[in-house]
């Protein structure tokens, strides 16, 4: 019931944001249209001009309002599989639990301006574990990332990394529990990411994964595993 009740809120804050954007963006187009018009009466071409550059400018501003509004939106729904799966004892420890959070990171975080194409998660002493829908494998120094990780809780921008011939920018995001550290998770995107966007990584980071990934601990810890 819970989750049914999530997926009519999405979709009803969904079909309010578009109805939303269509209303402002109609309104402003009328106005710039009439204004224009009294300025330049007769001008069919500047018209033309003023009607595409203002679609164009209505595309890129809707896009990125929509991945502002689509990033924390959905979020919780989709990451609650991975915590129902914890809870139902299927993630029992922390290597699986670095599995699941790296699909995730590259299979939600595919926005635009924010398409995250591989991710590297590590958990206490444990190998890092990598995922990439394409294949990829960034450049990363474990060992670098641990250490500079465990020197603090905010984010730490890697700058540009390779992937073979290609070009990525990285992300290291320190995973604390309290005051202890707990591992890290290094995300690498096509495009350098705007501090929004980094601020959503904190904040998934605080909201969504050190507390889970305590828990993992503690279930390991009383199973006998070894992190």
């Amino acid at each position: 019931m819970m989750r049914k009740q999530i997926d009519f809120l999405t979709r009803f804050q969904v079909v309010t944001f578009n109805v939303a954007m269509f209303f402002v963006a109609a309104v402003a187009f009328v106005a710039g249209w009439y204004l224009l018009g009294l300025r330049l009466s007769g001008s069919g071409g500047w018209l033309l001009l003023y009607a595409s550059l203002f679609l164009l400018a209505t595309g890129l501003v809707w896009a990125w309002l929509w991945v502002m509004v689509k990033i924390p939106q959905e979020m919780a729904a989709r990451y609650d599989e991975i915590k129902n799966r914890i809870a139902s004892g299927a993630i029992t420890d922390s290597k699986e639990f670095s599995h699941e959070l790296a699909r995730f990171l590259v299979r939600y975080f595919n926005f635009y301006r924010f398409d995250v194409v591989a991710a590297q998660v590590k958990v206490g002493q444990s190998k890092a574990v990598h995922f990439s829908d394409e294949g990829l494998s960034p450049v990363a120094g474990e060992e670098e990332f641990s250490e500079r990780s465990r020197q603090t809780e905010a984010l730490i921008r890697l700058g540009t990394v390779t992937a073979g011939n290609r070009k990525l920018y990285g992300y290291l995001v320190p995973v604390w529990f309290d005051e202890k550290w707990l591992g890290y998770f290094a995300v690498f995107t096509d495009t350098r990411l705007l501090k929004v966007y980094q601020n959503y990584l904190t904040d998934f980071e605080a909201y969504y994964v050190d507390d889970q990934l305590m828990y993992v601990l503690q279930i390991e810890q009383l199973s006998g595993k070894e992190c």
